[in-house]
């Protein structure tokens, strides 16, 4: 990115970060993944410590947050933010922080002298893909209670709605009951799961602390035992399972080898999240990517896949869904 036409760029608006009152149309230091907006001492962040805060917008209209980002700092967890605003607390050595949003090329916060208990205000821009969209298939909802519930469940998600069973009403969302765990709609029609698919632009596959990406590779004759071992670890019941492999499996199995990969919880949120009323103890989510190969691909480099184990109990949702991947340069 050329920092010249960036600096135009940014000089062009003027807005306040949320709460705080840094400006662009004050001085900055303009980088090829954004600006520094100030940069000052403060005593109350611990020694051997800084704070990166700032907001992340599009690089095409600087106004524009984008709302779901993943944030990985070197060596630190993954996190994910829901507005478009950020503040991290980081280990002076944890200088290198990427940015990833669905739709948009990936940007890091890197090459800027870090100082010790500093406070750094910046605006990270993140450029959107050319890439064409790929489907993200089928997320499904199942809801578990000991009780009745109405709920109100608003469903948001980068992607372009496809399709949705029952309708979503036009802020994307369900009014509906949950008896005997099954979904109920105000015409009394029942619904084993919530449906909808959904199109997006997907750059890579996701990647660890260590920015390496996660999974493994299986032979077509392994896929089903694989499915079957780690859907029954997670916690996933006889009918979900069933419901996972029969949709997924063939299509797994059509190529001599299949890299897999899966992404739970809070890596999710870059797929899918839900405004739920009222509130269930906890949603379980699970997202499928996958990418079929008729020779073995011995130009990828992947670490062992981490698994959670799901404690379902009370008033709890879960959802899978999935995504496959045919750009074989989806490994950069």
């Amino acid at each position: 990115m050329n920092t010249k036409l960036l600096a135009c760029m940014l000089i062009l608006f003027s807005f306040t970060l949320k709460g705080q009152g840094d400006s662009l149309s004050q001085t900055y230091d303009a980088y090829p993944w954004g600006a520094v907006l100030s940069d000052s001492l403060d005593g109350q962040i611990p020694k051997g410590h800084y704070v990166l805060r700032g907001q992340v917008s599009s690089l095409q209209d600087v106004r524009d947050l984008i709302m779901r980002v993943v944030i990985t700092p070197k060596d630190q967890q993954a996190q994910v933010i829901k507005d478009g605003y950020f503040e991290l607390l980081l280990p002076i050595s944890s200088d290198y922080v990427w940015f990833r949003s669905f739709g948009y090329q990936e940007s890091a916060f890197e090459s800027y002298q870090i100082h010790d208990q500093h406070r750094i205000t910046v605006q990270m821009l993140l450029s959107q893909e050319d890439e064409d969209p790929v489907y993200l298939e089928k997320p499904v909802v199942y809801g578990y209670s000991d009780k009745d519930q109405h709920l109100k469940i608003q469903l948001k998600t980068p992607g372009a709605i496809q399709f949705s069973y029952p309708k979503l009403n036009q802020n994307q969302s369900w009014n509906l009951s949950l008896i005997d765990n099954e979904w109920v709609d105000q015409h009394g029609k029942h619904y084993p799961y919530l449906f909808w698919d959904a199109q997006l632009k997907l750059r890579s596959f996701l990647k660890d602390e260590h920015q390496q990406i996660f999974g493994c590779i299986l032979t077509s004759e392994e896929i089903l035992p694989y499915l079957e071992e780690k859907l029954s670890y997670l916690g996933l019941n006889s009918t979900e399972q069933t419901d996972f492999i029969t949709y997924w499996a063939p299509r797994m199995s059509k190529s001599r080898y299949c890299f897999v990969q899966f992404a739970f919880q809070e890596d999710c949120q870059i797929f899918s999240s839900y405004q739920i009323d009222p509130a269930p103890e906890k949603l379980f989510q699970l997202y499928l990517l996958f990418q079929g190969f008729e020779e073995y691909p011995k130009h990828l480099e992947v670490n062992p896949q981490k698994w959670p184990k799901f404690q379902r109990s009370g008033f709890h949702l879960l959802e899978w869904g999935g995504l496959e991947i045919n750009d074989t340069e989806n490994y950069d």
